[in-house]
Parts: structure tokens; sequence; C-alpha cells
């Protein structure tokens, strides 16, 4: 019990810590499974393909520019897992996170948009980063830091972004507006009781000091 109360001081002491540490959580998690169905793509559906050539147009040469276009087995499974993690990404931030109760189709077109100039601009900053890397001599370590270089950069705007204008809502989140009054009662009430005990602790000196004022005039009497 005493823990459960802990929790929940913490959770409405530091509210939006508690939000970001659950986007992240909730990041991580989709990740793992966007990793997980990537390469179940890549190895065993699209094992046949995955290095085959892409189409030599426009949209695919830009995609080979700025390093998504590496085979087109490789590029269906980029495309189908990445997907799967934001929609995962999606619906845990909209219920769990922020608890968003704004227009369901305006969320997912804002977040649709976030989400391709995400991918274009990681993969770009990811590309420029581990060419500069290459040509310091540090392929391999380039190799392992860019990915998560570039996601935790990516946060910058991506929690911003769902935080304030996509898993937005409209009224106070149910249970929260109760728990704000309940905690205003119970700041007032403190203060109250502070209030009292002040107050008695000045009557307690007072009457003491009116005794103290009473048996030095009958001193002084009985003395006389």
């Amino acid at each position: 019990m005493a823990e459960q109360q802990q929790k929940q001081k913490f959770t409405e002491k530091y509210a939006e810590l508690w939000k970001f540490i659950k986007f992240t959580l909730v990041g991580f998690s989709s990740t793992l499974v966007e990793l997980a169905v990537f390469y179940l793509l890549q190895y065993v559906v699209f094992k046949g393909i995955a290095h085959a050539p892409m189409p030599d147009n426009g949209f695919f040469n830009f995609l080979a520019s700025i390093g998504l276009a590496e085979g087109l087995g490789i590029f269906y499974s980029y495309v189908i897992s990445t997907t799967i993690g934001y929609i995962i990404a999606f619906i845990l931030n909209r219920k769990t996170t922020f608890k968003a109760d704004s227009n369901v189709v305006l969320s997912t077109i804002l977040y649709i948009i976030m989400v391709v100039f995400t991918i274009i601009a990681t993969a770009w900053i990811g590309t420029k980063f581990q060419n500069f890397m290459v040509a310091k001599g540090l392929k391999s370590l380039g190799d392992i830091i860019t990915k998560p270089l570039v996601a935790t950069l990516a946060t910058a705007w991506t929690y911003p972004l769902n935080r304030f204008v996509i898993h937005r809502h409209k009224k106070p989140v149910e249970g929260e507006e109760g728990e704000e009054a309940e905690a205003a009662e119970a700041t007032e009430a403190t203060e109250v009781a502070e209030v009292a005990e002040v107050a008695e602790v000045a009557q307690t000196a007072e009457a003491a000091k009116t005794v103290d004022t009473a048996e030095a005039a009958a001193d002084t009497t009985a003395e006389k």
C-alpha cells in the first residue's frame, strides 16, 4: 500500500517526466518488435531478393542517396517492419502515455507526416554521420553507434510533436481532475492543521505567561 502511494506521488509530482519515461518505454518496446519483424522478413521471407537491384527511377534513386535502398528485399523488410513498429507506438502512446482524445483521423495524418519526415531526416543524418566516421577510419564504431545516436536525436522533435500536437486531449483525463481536487483538499487540510497547531502553541504559551504573572502578583501581595 505504501509502495503504491509512493509511486502515485511520484507520477503526480513529476507528471511530465513520467510521460517521457512511458514514451521512451513504448519506443523501446516497439523498436524490439520492429527489429524482430525486420530480421524475419529479411532472412526468411525476402531472403531470395534481399540484395536484388532496385527499380531505376527518381524515387528509388532518392532513397538510395539517403541509404534506404540497399536491395529490394531489404527495402520491403524495412518498410513493413517500420510500419508495424510505428503503428504499435502510435496506439500505445495514444492510449497509455498521453491518453489522447483528439480526433483520431487528424492525429493519424499528423503522425504519418511526422514519421515520413523522421525516416528521411534520420536516414540522411545517419548516412552523413557514417560517411564521416568512415573518412576518419572509424567505420566499425560508426556502424555500432549511428542508429542509437540518430534515434536519440530524433526524440528532440518526436516527443514534443507527440505530446503537444499529435496526441492531445480536449478534456481532463479521467480521474485526473478528481486526483487534483483531492490533492488540493489534502494540502488545504494540512495547512489548516498547521495553523491550528501554531494557534494552540500560542494559546498555551499565553496561558502559561498569564499563570506566571498571576503567581508573581500573588507572591508580591504575600510579601506585603
